[in-house]
């Protein structure tokens, strides 16, 4: 359902990109479990989506958001903030809800996105208070082979005050209500009902920062992976990245998408700064993989880190004004021989000793502002 600012219904005509963005095809799309279930639904940013016009740095900063110009390689300028403007989310949410907070909820499968609606999402708050969000999508989630994620917006999500703090508030449970129109999951025989699915949250944003959930590993295949008119054209698939090299992905799941400092970008070349792979040989020996471009023999058999994929596009130099797709999903992409692949045991995000850290989006980015928790 989709409101105006004074919660009139809108036509779905006035918003075609929110409408083609929710257009029920799923292609190639991953089943993260057996079973359908809510794997993360937890409370991500406060007050900085939906930035009323002109999108300047006093506004963002005003908001409580992150702004920073950065330099180039090639010498010129870009723009970086992670607080979309209001404009920006009408388009991909269908409703003007300023200053929203945001809440991504992670489910094992996809869902179908024709039935995604606000009203199928109940927000219980430490307070006792419940909130419907304004408005919902599956966006930044919108390629094809993706849309197991759906994020919430509203301005009465919680504030930035840690739980430990009087006068916090925050999301504690996240319940899929039954409506009018049900929220519908795409299992592996058909669709099924969500109603009733719960959530308990287990992390706040201004105390934790984001959690690797799960990770799949299958034989690469590129189909299903663009999506509708505009948001299809991030050519950022492991066979765009590294083109016929691509024989496997190892895709990782978050409960918040994830950047280096909560607003520039992770790139493809930085596998070795975030991530190691661990396998387990036949003699039980455990290794970490911690180099890209190496080829590892293991029990005779060669596996190969190209680099990461499912984030921006490719570019002959990475730098600080490189740009993802902003979603919670990243490829490690591998090749090499099966019996190879299948002696993986785990992905580690350690952001810790020589690993960078990763932050929750939104802040604070290289230069944060003085007293402001973001």
């Amino acid at each position: 359902r989709i409101f105006d600012r004074d919660d009139k219904r809108i036509s779905p005509s006035t918003i075609p990109h929110a409408i083609l963005l929710m257009k029920d095809v799923l292609i190639n799309a991953d089943y993260w479990d057996n079973e359908p279930k809510i794997f993360s639904a937890e409370y991500a940013f406060d007050g900085i989506l939906g930035i009323p016009p002109p999108l300047t740095a006093d506004a963002v900063k005003e908001a409580g958001g992150a702004f920073e110009i950065v330099e180039c390689s090639n010498g010129l300028k870009k723009t970086f903030t992670r607080a979309p403007q209001l404009p920006l989310l009408v388009a991909t949410f269908g409703h003007p809800s300023k200053f929203g907070d945001g809440l991504p909820v992670v489910f094992s499968w996809p869902v179908l996105p024709s039935s995604v609606q606000a009203t199928d999402f109940i927000v219980t708050l430490n307070t006792g208070q419940t909130v419907i969000p304004d408005a919902i999508s599956i966006y930044p989630n919108s390629d094809y082979n993706e849309r197991n994620t759906v994020v919430l917006v509203s301005p009465d999500l919680g504030n930035r005050l840690r739980p430990d703090e009087e006068g916090a508030e925050y999301p504690v449970e996240i319940r899929i209500a039954k409506d009018d129109t049900p929220l519908m999951l795409v299992g592996p025989k058909g669709q099924v009902s969500g109603v009733g699915l719960t959530y308990d949250t287990r992390y706040h944003p201004y105390v934790n920062g984001p959690q690797l959930i799960i990770a799949k590993l299958s034989v690469f295949k590129n189909k299903g992976d663009d999506g509708p008119g505009s948001y299809g054209i991030n050519k950022n698939s492991g066979k765009s990245i590294y083109r016929r090299n691509v024989e496997y992905r190892l895709r990782i799941l978050t409960n918040w998408g994830i950047s280096p400092d909560g607003l520039l970008y992770i790139r493809p070349d930085q596998y070795e700064d975030y991530f190691y792979i661990q396998v387990e040989l036949q003699n039980g020996d455990v290794i970490n993989l911690t180099k890209a471009n190496y080829v590892y023999l293991l029990d005779g058999h060669e596996l190969e880190i190209l680099g990461l994929a499912e984030l921006g596009t490719k570019s002959r130099r990475y730098d600080d004004c490189y740009v993802d797709d902003r979603d919670n999903q990243i490829d490690i992409i591998l090749k090499g021989d099966e019996e190879a692949m299948r002696l993986i045991k785990k992905v580690v995000l350690p952001s810790n000793g020589k690993y960078k850290a990763v932050y929750n989006p939104g802040g604070p980015g290289p230069n944060p502002e003085k007293g402001v928790r973001y």
